[in-house]
Parts: structure tokens; C-alpha cells; sequence
């Protein structure tokens, strides 16, 4: 059986062939994604945007940018950040609209930047290879954000980053941020509605990033967004059920992966927790009436983070507030801890007997502070880097990293 979707891309219609699994197939594609539902009666929020601005209708934002200049962001009604948050859907949609998409039933999404010596770009041209061996026949558009801080700068990417990127997988779009550089009040501290205080996990540049992902709720040319957080991530395995998004979106329209000790008895109320570094977005929050509810999130957020209390891990910790069901947010799908695997899941205490190996992962997530390519280098290495179990996961990496590279030894 063959799943074909098709893109109006600069005039050319993608198909994407992707097989069903069949009685007498492979073992590897017989394998069952396994998630369930969170579907819950509570709806205090689910009014949507209305309901979330009606704890705060009033506020004043203004943003000092690197360059010197500013931009202001207010609100002293719903309707008021609604049309902002419109404003900032249509560029994006522009955007994509000039670049050919007009229509997609499924996107992929990263937010990439050229700092860091070009290592933020490398994982990700690691990642797309690492799709494309165990996704041969994908070819959905993969939109990429042009992350920066000063917003109004107008700068994004090297060009001669973005012909790399679309030399490696043509089907590459970019996407500038449209909006403020938006971080908390009263840096570092973020202030909640009810007077507490938590420390921001992020800098102050790496928080206005984080955020400016948001922005993908507003591309209504797609269908559904699979986002990723492509330069520290890995596919070790064909991920169809991500691909091709339909089943797992039904009833929910949102889905993401909780940390396999989610399994484990929750003495810390950790156990609802997902990371941001996947997630799946489905057409009823593609919409200008989300990305405003979840920016009022931002601005005036209305409790602690359940995974640390008195730290706020940026747009992480406001996508698990609006998508708690179990407080009163909206349903999602859960799914695997396969789909977003830790590499620090392997030999955390007590997590052995719960979580599988890393090689049994779809998709490995390199967390912390330090990205890959900067361990090549001992005096860039932390004390974490060094644990031989994340040395261990780390050569899965490297080894389809240097499959690339051609090494020449030489001699006397």
C-alpha cells in the first residue's frame, strides 16, 4: 500500500512512497509504535486563546535588540495580541508562499543558526543524512527558522549555508522570525501570575530563540509540523508514524515523546513531562489562535515548571503547560520514549531496568550544554561529557558523522 502526499513546491509536486507493513515483511518493519491518548473532561482552558489571555489582558513589552533599535509588543485586549499574532502567521506564510509551498499535508521543521563555528549546521546535515538512509524515500519540506536575536537586523543564514543545505535535501525552505526577541520580564527572573519567581534555565539570546520557534503554529500551509530539534539529534531507525502523522494526531492534534522513566513510580510529578526536541502539530493548532495563546504563556506564565521547580526552560516549559490535559490544557498524544531518547536515558540511576537500550531508539537526543563536535576538543569538554556511558552513546554520532568524511593517512 503506498501513502502518497503531495506538495505544490516552486511548481513541482513531491510524492512520497512510504510501505505499509505487510504480513512476511522484515521484522524492523513490522515494528509497533506504540502511544496512547490523553484525553481528559477538565476544560478550563480549553475556551482556547480567549480563555488563556483572560488571566492577563493587559501588558506592555518592549525589546531592546543587539543593533540599539526596539519593538513593542502590547496588548490590552485578546483581540489585540490576536492581530499580532496574525500579523506574524502571515509573513511566515508569505514567506513559504514565495518559496513555492503553498499547500503541504505534512512539513518538517528545524531552527538552526550560524553560531557556534558552523556545529549547530553540521547536526543538522548529520541528521538529514541519518533520515535519508533509514527514510530513503522521504521528500516532505523541511522548513528551517533563521534563528537570531536581533530580529531586526534582517540577517539570517549565509547564503552559503543555505545552498548547502539545500544542496543536501532540495526540498529546504527558510523562514525569518517575524516577531520580538521575546524573554521574560525582569531578566533572568520569569514571573508567574500568582507572585512566584522562577530562574530562567537559557541566556537571554538562547531564550529569544527558543521562543521564536513558537512561530511555527502559524504555517497554515502546512497540514500538520513535525519539529525537531535537528542539530543534536540522530535516526537510528525508519520513523513512518512521524512521516506520515495522520494516525497518531487523530483526536488530539498534538503529540510528543515522555521520558522513558515516565515508567517509573513519579515521586517528583515529572512523569507528564516531554522534551521539545520532537513534537508533532496537527492542523487545528496550526493557527494564529494558538501561537497567540502560547505567547501570552510566554509574557505571563500561570505556574511552575513541573520538571524543575524554580528553573523555566523557555518555549520547553510553555508547550507543557498549554498541552497538560491533566491540569486543564489541551489533549495530546503520547508517544514512545524511542521517538526522543535521552542518550543520558542508558545508565541514569534507576533507569536500567526501565529503558532500553540507545540502539533500540528511533531517535536519539544528545542533551546538555555541549554539543557534539565541541567534544572533539578536550579543553571544550565538561566533566559530564567525560562519563564513559555517554561516550558511549556519542560514537553512534560520530560514526554516521565521519561516514561522510573521507580520512587520508599519511606517510614518511
Amino acid at each position: 500500500m503506498q501513502l502518497v502526499l503531495t506538495c505544490m513546491m516552486a511548481g513541482i509536486v513531491l510524492l512520497k512512497e512510504h510501505q505499509r507493513s505487510q504480513q512476511g515483511s522484515s521484522s524492523e518493519h513490522q515494528e509497533k509504535y506504540t502511544y496512547h491518548k490523553m484525553m481528559y473532561k477538565s476544560h478550563r482552558m480549553r475556551g482556547g486563546f480567549a480563555a488563556a489571555m483572560s488571566r492577563n489582558t493587559s501588558f506592555t513589552y518592549i525589546a531592546t535588540t543587539e543593533s540599539g533599535s526596539s519593538c513593542t509588543l502590547s496588548a490590552s485586549s485578546p483581540g489585540e495580541l490576536l492581530a499580532y499574532a496574525e500579523r506574524v502567521g502571515a509573513e511566515a506564510q508569505r514567506q513559504l508562499a514565495d518559496q513555492g509551498l503553498i499547500s503541504c499535508s505534512t512539513c518538517m521543521f528545524s531552527s538552526l543558526t550560524d553560531d557556534g563555528d558552523g556545529r549547530y549546521i553540521t547536526g543538522h546535515q548529520v541528521f538529514m543524512n541519518s533520515l535519508l538512509q533509514h527514510n530513503p524515500n522521504v521528500s516532505l519540506p523541511m522548513i528551517i527558522m533563521e534563528a537570531a536575536y536581533d530580529v531586526t537586523s534582517g540577517k539570517g543564514l549565509l547564503q552559503t549555508t543555505r545552498s548547502a543545505l539545500r544542496e543536501q535535501y532540495p526540498p529546504t525552505l527558510f523562514v525569518k522570525p517575524t516577531t520580538c526577541p521575546v524573554v521574560p520580564f525582569q531578566w533572568p527572573d520569569v514571573q508567574f501570575i500568582d507572585g512566584t519567581k522562577s530562574r530562567a534555565r537559557f541566556d537571554r539570546r538562547a531564550t529569544a530563540i527558543l521562543y521564536q520557534r513558537l512561530q511555527l503554529f502559524t504555517f497554515a500551509n502546512c497540514g500538520s509540523i513535525v519539529a525537531f530539534d535537528t542539530a543534536d539529534m540522530l535516526v537510528l531507525k525508519p520513523i513512518p508514524h512521524l512521516l506520515s502523522p495522520a494516525h497518531i494526531l487523530y483526536g488530539t492534534d498534538f503529540a510528543a515523546a515522555r521520558r522513558c522513566d515516565a515508567r517509573l513510580k513519579d515521586k517528583k510529578n515529572r512523569s507528564q513531562y516531554f522534551n521539545a526536541g520532537l513534537f508533532v502539530v496537527g492542523k487545528r493548532h496550526m493557527n494564529a489562535e494558538t501561537y497567540a495563546s502560547l505567547l501570552s504563556l510566554v509574557i505571563s506564565p500561570h505556574t511552575q515548571s513541573v520538571y524543575e521547580k524554580g528553573r523555566w526552560a523557555a518555549d520547553q516549559d510553555v508547550l507543557n503547560a498549554y498541552f497538560d490535559p491533566l491540569h486543564a490544557g489541551q489533549d495530546r498524544t503520547d508517544l514512545s520514549y524511542l521517538d526522543n531518547y535521552a542518550e543520558g536515558f542508558s545508565l541514569d540511576a534507576g533507569l536500567v531496568d526501565s529503558c532500553s537500550l540507545p540502539t533500540s531508539a528511533r531517535l536519539l537526543h544528545f542533551l546538555g550544554p555541549s554539543k557534539l563536535l565541541e567534544k572533539l576538543s578536550v579543553t571544550m569538554q565538561t566533566s559530564e561529557d567525560r562519563k564513559t556511558f555517554l561516550l558511549g552513546v556519542e560514537k553512534l554520532w560520530f560514526a554516521s558523522y565521519f561516514r561522510e568524511k573521507t580520512i587520508v593517512v599519511g606517510g614518511a
